[in-house]
């Protein structure tokens, strides 16, 4: 017996128990795997990858993907840009945020990553996200 048909009797008796410690509810969908078994010669006697074994290992997959809980990504605490400037014409205000890469011009209710603009002030903006707001002061400004 070669170290192939060692490894491929070791991960079919490993695969068999798992199937044996979980049972397959009648109503669970069965999912056919496209795995197929490697080309070797079988043992005599024994199958190697059936295709029973490949839905439970393929259903074992898919409910350990289901338990793992999603990663949550927290809300950033404040805008990732500063505010640069505010242009005012006649009845028209314009807040010019920047971040690292770019300058973008925001008017009262526009979005910009994720941020709506909720006023804009003589030397601030204030800005609101999920609930949360930040105040942005223009730089050097004293509070208005």
């Amino acid at each position: 017996m070669t170290r192939r048909h060692i490894v491929l009797l070791l991960l079919h008796l490993i695969l068999v128990a798992g199937a044996l410690a979980f049972h397959l509810p009648d109503t669970t969908p069965i999912i056919r795997s496209s795995v197929q078994a490697p080309s070797a010669e079988p043992l005599e006697g024994a199958r190697a990858f059936p295709d029973d074994l490949a839905i439970i290992s393929a259903d074992l997959f898919a409910r350990a993907a289901a338990a793992t809980p999603p990663v949550t990504v927290p809300e950033p605490l404040e805008p990732g840009f500063r505010l640069i400037g505010i242009v005012r014409l006649g009845d028209r205000v314009t807040a010019i945020v920047g971040g690292e890469t770019s300058i973008t011009r925001l008017g009262p209710g526009e979005l910009t990553e994720g941020w709506r603009v909720e006023t804009i002030g003589t030397k601030h903006a204030i800005f609101s996200r999920n609930g949360r707001v930040a105040r942005l002061d223009l730089a050097g400004a004293a509070a208005d």
